[in-house]
């Protein structure tokens, strides 16, 4: 039973930790100097203001993305026995990616240098969002991690 409050509270918990590092990961692309590639972009954006607007933006997003992605393909990694941390890790960068691509298409993002910075950034944050699920839901979850790792002839011999 435990076990299934660490998923629930991994689903719940990282998009927001994901995004906490997408915060601060495009306040550092700003204030690197980063924005003058980017006229759309200011550095006021990096304030609290900006930093609210992007947050409750992007989270809005994240928790989208997280249950129409995230909760299929970790019923399927679960199925497959795929909760390695970098098979965790590789579906949120597909997940963001993926979200990173509906964005564009939904903005009519034209300008290849927009495209990429959304890859990345959305890239990043599914990337960050799947590592912290893992450090929560999957790691050292013995009712996800051994229960999956039986082979089912070994389980056949047991019963024997």
């Amino acid at each position: 039973m435990a076990h299934q409050w660490r998923i629930i509270l991994g689903f719940a918990t990282a998009p927001a930790l994901g995004l906490l590092a997408f915060i601060i990961a495009f306040c550092a692309f700003l204030l690197a100097g980063a924005s003058r590639e980017l006229p759309a972009i200011g550095t006021d954006d990096c304030l609290l203001g900006g930093t609210l607007v992007f947050g409750l933006t992007g989270g809005l997003i994240a928790y989208v993305v997280m249950i129409v992605l995230g909760v299929p393909l970790f019923r399927a990694f679960r199925r497959r026995a795929w909760l390695r941390w970098w098979q965790v890790a590789a579906a949120g960068l597909f997940a963001g990616l993926l979200a990173a691509g509906c964005i564009s298409l939904w903005s009519r993002a034209s300008d290849p240098r927009l495209l990429l910075t959304f890859c990345v950034f959305f890239g990043a944050t599914g990337l960050f969002s799947a590592l912290f699920f893992w450090l929560v839901a999957v790691f050292r979850n013995r009712a996800l991690t051994t229960a999956f790792s039986r082979r089912p002839a070994a389980a056949a011999d047991a019963e024997r």
